[in-house]
């Protein structure tokens, strides 16, 4: 593995980065550069990859606030949170809407880190040996499924690896424009 994975935009409209190790960031009406995504991140332990999109604040190129540590939040299914284009239903979930209204409400800038679902979504997100159930509208169950859900693995995937990633700033301070 490498130490920085290849990044790549929604836009495809490359960054002059890209022709400097694979850096490439997202481009349009939400900023330039404020917008990127890893693609396929390993958070280790056996886990599938996945892409990580990561939302940066609006003062994160601002060079006088370029040692500023920001708030980060991790979001799980995180291919809904930016783009609709990224999901199956083609809606997003507006985060960049609700942190430009955290931050101009008087709310902090943060980094939101989005961690995008793989196909084994039910199995990352349960806890071992779990059984999951479908209802009808009126409550009663229509099906079940047993899981082995490796819940605890995944955690620790985001906790060993994708956290200290984020909070590298060697590793960080690379997605300043240059």
């Amino acid at each position: 593995n490498e130490l920085l994975p290849l990044i790549v935009p929604h836009s495809r409209k490359a960054h002059p980065w890209a022709r400097k190790g694979g850096v490439v960031f997202h481009r349009g009406k939400y900023g330039i550069d404020r917008i990127l995504t890893i693609k396929g991140f390993s958070l280790g332990l056996g886990l599938l990859n996945r892409d990580i999109t990561i939302l940066l604040p609006q003062s994160y190129d601002d060079p006088v606030r370029k040692d500023h540590r920001y708030p980060v939040l991790y979001a799980h299914d995180g291919q809904n949170l930016f783009f609709p284009q990224d999901n199956e239903w083609n809606k997003s979930w507006d985060m960049i809407g609700a942190v430009d209204k955290l931050v101009s409400s008087g709310g902090p800038e943060i980094i939101v880190v989005g961690i995008h679902n793989t196909a084994q979504r039910m199995q990352d997100y349960a806890p071992e040996d779990s059984m999951v159930y479908q209802e009808d509208e009126e409550g009663r169950i229509i099906d079940r499924e047993f899981y082995h859900g490796h819940g605890d693995l995944y955690l620790d995937g985001i906790v060993n690896n994708l956290i200290p990633f984020i909070n590298n700033p060697t590793i960080m301070y690379q997605f300043h424009s240059c």
